[in-house]
């Protein structure tokens, strides 16, 4: 099964790694909607849909023939109890990548309870926690996973390459992506567009698939390009020089994006909000791109953006070299190793 974001693919070559039996589990399972489409309330629906993906995911390990450990790509701990129930009775060690399960703990009580519940298996249970990029010492104690492995994001599949802008050719600056609640993109481009439209060094580009442009979004009079495709959409990130992102603050504080990853692999400057991860994605192990705390700000970023990348000193390929799939696995999985060992040293 594929996770949530396709660069997350990498994460199930442990297998090979550790010469293991691996079971891989994801929130992409079989289309139920024949059993909850026709409820006519919106929040039940949901509810039903989440837990019969629970589910299903739970279905998947009790069919797995012989899992030494679980890994799980992408999860809701309020829905996962089912799934939870199962990794024990499997008895063996369960991996699962964090996202956004603290960042949004605090949403609901049914939020805050599924959180502490997972809470409970990692400091009881053989559960450990995935961080990418950034580990959760910064957040409230609160919240804290009890022990944690920190991992880079790794890469997507594009071929990425460095182009650095010459004098006098104009930067494009990029907003690509779906236009979805989480990711305010509207606000942004007017924005960018005030910024651009009054210099004649930046051109401005929209990247968004084609079914989601309404008049809304005609009504900001700029380029709109077509990524309802994945080569169409890794063929924007490759034509652009800047990546302008913006993100929910309650949804994105604590966890990394998917675009932000494609777009430094494609050879883009990223300009982002000031979040934990997003700037430990951009600065580690070397600076490529800027953030800003408001959206006001933003200017400035690009700004800076643009010196930095006319000074080629820019270093897209360290930054590709740290997050490559064969040094993460050797990392994660040696990261495993150690765990498991202490396992079998400690058990429940």
């Amino acid at each position: 099964m594929l996770p949530l974001h396709s660069s997350l693919i990498a994460f199930n070559a442990l297998e090979d790694f550790l010469q293991l039996p691996v079971a891989f589990l994801s929130e992409l399972t079989p289309d139920r909607r024949k059993f909850y489409e026709w409820v006519p309330w919106p929040g039940i629906r949901q509810v039903l849909y989440q837990s019969i993906k629970s589910c299903d995911m739970a279905l998947e390990l009790i069919r797995h023939p012989g899992p030494r450990l679980v890994f799980i790509h992408e999860h809701k701990s309020q829905y996962a109890i089912p799934l939870y129930v199962v990794c024990l009775l499997r008895g063996v060690p369960v991996f699962f990548l964090v996202h956004g399960l603290q960042q949004t703990s605090t949403r609901s009580f049914a939020h805050y309870a599924g959180l502490h519940i997972l809470r409970g298996l990692v400091r009881s249970s053989f559960f450990w926690p995935l961080h990418l990029e950034r580990g959760d010492e910064t957040l409230p104690p609160g919240i804290r996973f009890s022990r944690s492995i920190r991992v880079p994001h790794p890469l997507s599949g594009f071929s990425g390459r460095v182009r650095r802008p010459r004098e006098g050719r104009k930067l494009r600056v990029g907003v690509v992506g779906l236009l979805r609640g989480d990711k305010p993109v509207l606000p942004l481009v007017s924005v960018l567009k005030a910024f651009c439209d009054g210099r004649d060094d930046y051109e401005l580009v929209l990247g968004t698939p084609f079914w989601q442009i309404t008049e809304e979004v005609k009504a900001l009079g700029v380029s709109i390009v077509d990524t309802s495709e994945d080569a169409q959409y890794q063929e924007v990130l490759e034509s652009i020089d800047i990546l302008a992102a913006i993100f929910d603050r309650e949804s994105f504080y604590f966890r990394p994006s998917g675009v932000i990853n494609d777009a430094v692999n494609a050879g883009c400057y990223v300009v982002a909000p000031d979040y934990l991860v997003f700037e430990a994605q951009l600065t580690v192990p070397c600076r490529v791109g800027r953030t800003f705390a408001e959206l006001s700000g933003i200017g400035e970023a690009l700004i800076h953006a643009a010196a930095d990348l006319r000074s080629g000193a820019v270093d897209f390929d360290a930054w590709r070299k740290y997050r490559e799939t064969g040094r993460i696995v050797a990392d994660l999985g040696g990261k495993i190793r150690q765990a498991l060992d202490y396992e079998a040293g400690n058990p429940c």
